[in-house]
């Protein structure tokens, strides 16, 4: 099936405003989701692995800290994924909700991922609290969050390149062959890691903890700190990847979008950097709590900055596949009536004239007057629009502007005698015979007698 069929036609209804508030909507509300995100996938994987420490004290506390902030923090991204994908469906509906239909058991089965997880982790809570280990409940929730995001990228991957619906309908494992899939999968698991570390290391030493539990605050901030550091490493070694794995011509396109597409690049890498000598900077994070809070702030930079890259890489690669992104607007002032449907029947005012007054292209006297009447009579209702639209009783055609006053009141006087027609004298009965006599009735009945 080739790809101009797979690819649906745009939507004729205009978009609801303008398309730079809804990227700039899309992007916001797209943050926070992305924020939860990276929270609840960090947050499972840290709990796992604290979960299996040797350490049970230590292992357990850490992973009832995950266990509490992801009860409350999937159900806050599942809500506050709405938004995004709302306008996501007014400015690229046709593809992505096409990429979901090609992959509908991947898509349907994420839900299920969901739920899953979402009961696993409560019943990991409830372990913990109980003091017994929860290593299998939270490692499922885990893997079943990463097969979540693995959905996500695959989906979005394919939403943006239509060239290869085709042979992902004939194989839909091939969804998984696309080089940018594992670098982009990798970057989003490592931020989450990373933005989980950061999280326990800030909540441990935001406040100066009592002598009794100083050691534990330490060593759980330590923790976090050194998981971060790792995964920041790692993650900029990934960012190259990913980098080098995006097609030429979006690429190319990247680098020569300017300063509006390489500023926020940039920056962002830079912010990744700035991140890295933080982290490293940290020997005591009870005593050093600015670097920890500094941390978690040129996080939060990089990750919007990297976001803006997504959303124009985004477009760089429908712009690459040769899909209108967005459908067009109707300009300004023009009527949302169509056009056609006023252009394919002739208005009814010219097919009544008569044959004379289509030749000249001047109305009869006789009608004109017979039009005055029947304004006399009230018969006729005139409306005039402030954008010249005259309305004579049920009908309705759009006029040009007239230039003046006068000159439109006495176009549409022309237009009138179209509409009235000739009143004609009422049928009554011939008249009788002695009617027909103009003789006086005496001279009538001297002649019979």
């Amino acid at each position: 099936m080739p790809t101009d069929t797979l690819l649906p036609a745009l939507d004729p209804m205009a978009i609801p405003g303008p398309p730079w508030l809804f990227h700039a909507l899309w992007l916001v509300t797209f943050a926070i989701h992305v924020v939860g995100v990276n929270v609840v996938l960090g947050s499972s994987i840290l709990g796992t692995m604290a979960s299996l420490d040797s350490d049970r004290s230590f292992g357990r506390g850490v992973a009832g800290f995950f266990a509490e902030v992801n009860t409350w923090a999937i159900s806050l991204t599942i809500t506050f994924g709405i938004a995004p994908l709302l306008f996501l469906q007014v400015l690229h509906g046709r593809l992505f909700y096409s990429a979901t239909v090609i992959l509908a058991p991947a898509w349907l089965g994420l839900l299920l991922f969901l739920m899953a997880a979402y009961y696993l982790t409560y019943g990991a809570k409830y372990r913990l609290r109980a003091g017994k280990g929860a290593a299998v409940h939270l490692g499922l929730s885990a893997l079943l969050f990463l097969g979540v995001a693995a959905i996500q990228v695959v989906v979005h991957l394919l939403s943006v390149q239509p060239g290869r619906w085709e042979g992902v309908l004939a194989s839909p494992w091939t969804a998984l062959s696309d080089r940018s899939f594992l670098p982009r999968f990798l970057h989003f698991v490592l931020a989450g890691i990373t933005l989980a570390g950061i999280l326990l290391a800030w909540v441990s030493v935001r406040r100066v903890p009592e002598e009794g539990a100083r050691a534990e605050a330490s060593a759980r901030a330590a923790f976090g700190v050194k998981i971060a550091l790792l995964a920041t490493l790692l993650q900029l070694v990934d960012g190259l990847w990913l980098t080098i794995s995006v097609p030429r011509e979006v690429l190319l396109g990247l680098m020569r979008g300017g300063g509006a597409t390489m500023l926020p690049l940039t920056l962002g890498i830079a912010a990744g950097f700035g991140l890295l000598v933080f982290l490293a900077r940290v020997r005591d994070p009870i005593a050093d709590r600015t670097s920890v809070r500094r941390s978690l702030e040129l996080f939060g930079l990089a990750m919007v900055l990297m976001l803006v890259t997504r959303h124009q890489l985004r477009d760089l690669y429908i712009a690459a596949a040769g899909a209108t992104p967005l459908p067009r607007r109707p300009a300004s002032g023009v009527s949302s009536r169509s056009s056609s449907a006023v252009s394919s029947s002739a208005p009814p005012w010219r097919s009544s004239r008569s044959s004379a007054a289509r030749r000249t292209g001047r109305v009869p006297e006789k009608r004109r007057r017979e039009a005055r009447r029947t304004d006399a009579a009230g018969s006729r209702h005139l409306t005039l629009s402030g954008a010249g639209r005259a309305t004579i009783g049920p009908c309705s055609e759009a006029l040009p502007s007239p230039r003046s006053a006068t000159s439109g009141l006495r176009r549409t006087r022309r237009m009138s005698t179209s509409f009235s027609r000739p009143s004609r004298a009422p049928i009554s009965s011939p008249p009788s015979r002695r009617s027909r006599d103009p003789r006086p009735p005496t001279a009538s009945r001297t002649k019979r007698r």
